[in-house]
């Protein structure tokens, strides 16, 4: 009827509202951070150094002295190693205005640690820290003479890790903006058990770079664009554009009981990635993720959700709303057999209340596809103003409800 309509939409509403706010909140808990300011150069950076990672790191200890301030990178490129910002709060790297933090070493000097290679950037149980500025972080994953081959080697299996480019850990209050992140050698943000953090006004570009033995254009395969996960929290990412060779933004599971959630993007354009995902999910859980009024181009895939059987968890109370697609493989797709299931499987992650409201997808290759295990049908999927091309749409073991969608529905409408 009209009525339930208009309240299964007002629920919606009420739902994204609920997400946005709890976001909001978990971020508004910061105290304001203290004053000090820690130029680099006056702790002996220069951009005429090959390594000015000691430097960078004093100023950093500078600054954690003091109880907090602003490390100023400004007037160039500066080359460093890995830097680690760690046990401290209210630290904040501003990369000013044509300033750069530029990875000074390739595969061959780059530092390892346990095995692999050492990530650029880490913040580690830092409250009220952040990144800003309108300055770069150079990874330099790709071809020379402007990167170190990051990417080609990865393919050719001459390495077999590469550093993520910037990597928090635990802490919360984060703030990630303006900066531009330009050829991560893999992840370029990646967000674990962070507990409030907002990432705005970035742009993330992994350059896609020419074989120089077949002559094809390759993708930069792993370069994901912003990656919640480990049980992270009241997470808004907003404003930004993101053009790779991976999930634009990918939201990782934290454990049961400890689930990533309450994330919010918004107001984004993505291109050339593999787009708005969650998962992949094999154990843990994401629930209360809501991905809205985003621009997607030229991706394998637009709203995604990647999950797999290996132990028990969940994906529940995901919503994509106001997606615009363009030229995209799976322009909608859950796959829940995202890798093969074991030979006698007993646990599942359970895929439910998954919300698609006013998609329209042009130039898909595929039709909307929602593929999960016999064991564990998907529920609870509602569609409505959904429309996209590419075929008809797949359903296995999927059940929910259809309101002016293109193609015709195939979900159960008995789950």
């Amino acid at each position: 009827s009209r009525m339930s309509r208009r309240a299964r939409h007002l629920a919606q509403t009420l739902a994204i509202g609920a997400a946005a706010s709890a976001v909001a909140v978990a971020f508004a808990r910061r105290p304001a951070a203290a004053t000090a300011t820690c130029a680099i150069t006056d702790h002996g950076a220069s951009t005429a150094s090959g390594n000015n990672t000691a430097a960078i790191a004093a100023a950093i200890a500078a600054c954690a002295t003091a109880g907090g301030g602003t490390v100023v990178v400004a007037g160039g490129a500066f080359k460093t190693g890995p830097l680690v910002i760690a046990n401290t709060q209210g630290v904040t790297i501003e990369i000013q205005q044509g300033a750069a933090l530029e990875a000074a070493f390739g595969p061959d000097d780059w530092p390892k640690i346990d095995g692999g290679y050492q990530d650029f950037i880490v913040f580690q149980n830092c409250n009220n820290c952040g990144l800003i500025g309108g300055g770069s972080v150079l990874g330099k994953g790709g071809r020379p003479p402007f990167g170190f081959d990051w990417y080609y080697l990865f393919d050719k299996k001459k390495i077999d890790s590469r550093p993520m480019l910037i990597v928090v850990q635990g802490g919360g209050g984060f703030t990630l903006s303006g900066v531009t992140l330009l050829d991560a050698p893999q992840f370029n943000v990646a967000l674990d058990g962070v507990a409030g953090a907002e990432i705005s006004g970035l742009n993330i570009t992994s350059t896609w770079y020419v074989d120089p033995d077949t002559k094809k254009l390759m993708e930069p395969h792993n370069t994901d664009g912003i990656d919640p996960g480990g049980g992270s929290h009241g997470i808004h990412i907003h404003d930004v554009y993101i053009s790779n060779g991976d999930d634009s933004v990918a939201v990782k599971p934290g454990s049961v009981g400890a689930c990533t959630r309450d994330i919010l993007v918004e107001n984004c354009r993505f291109k050339n990635g593999h787009g708005c995902s969650i998962g992949s999910v094999g154990a843990g859980c994401v629930q209360d993720v809501v991905f809205r009024n985003i621009e997607i181009e030229n991706q394998e895939a637009g709203c995604r959700v990647k999950t797999y059987s290996e132990s028990a968890g969940f994906v529940k109370n995901i919503t994509w709303q106001g997606i615009t697609i363009k030229d995209t493989g799976d322009c909608i797709t859950v796959n829940a057999n995202y890798h093969p299931p074991p030979p006698h499987p007993t646990n599942w992650i359970d895929v439910s209340d998954l919300t698609f409201q006013d998609i329209s997808g042009s130039g898909c290759k595929k039709g909307p596809s929602f593929v999960c295990p016999d064991k564990a049908p998907c529920s609870g999927i509602t569609l409505e103003n959904v429309r996209v091309d590419g075929g008809k749409m797949d359903c296995e073991h999927a059940s929910g409800v259809a309101k002016d969608v293109d193609p015709k529905s195939c979900l159960d409408k008995l789950g």
